[in-house]
C-alpha cells in the first residue's frame, strides 16, 4: 500500500472516531450532529465497512481463478495419462 493511501486511510479513520465521539456526546446531551456531520460520520462507516466486503470480493476471485487454473492442469494430465493407452 502506498504511504499516502496508509495516511489518507489514518486521517479518514482518525475523523471517523472524532465524529463517533461527537455522535456520542450529542446523543447524551441530547442533542444531533449538525447534518454535515452526520452525513460525513454515515459516509466515513460505509467506508469503513466496504473495505472488508471489498477484500473479501478479491479474495474470493483470485481463489476462483486459483481453482480454474488448478483443473485446467489436471485436465491437461489426464489428457497425458489417456495418451498412453
Amino acid at each position: 500500500m502506498s504511504q499516502t493511501k496508509s495516511k489518507s486511510k489514518a486521517s479518514a479513520r482518525e475523523r471517523l472516531i472524532k465524529l463517533v465521539a461527537r455522535y456520542h456526546a450529542a446523543n447524551k446531551n441530547g442533542t444531533a450532529l449538525s447534518s454535515e456531520d452526520q452525513q460525513e460520520l454515515e459516509s466515513l462507516v460505509m467506508s469503513e465497512l466496504k473495505m472488508p466486503l471489498d477484500r473479501a470480493k478479491n479474495l474470493l476471485v483470485h481463489l476462483v481463478q486459483y481453482n480454474e487454473e488448478d483443473e485446467e492442469e489436471v485436465d491437461g494430465m489426464n489428457d497425458l495419462e489417456g495418451e498412453d493407452e
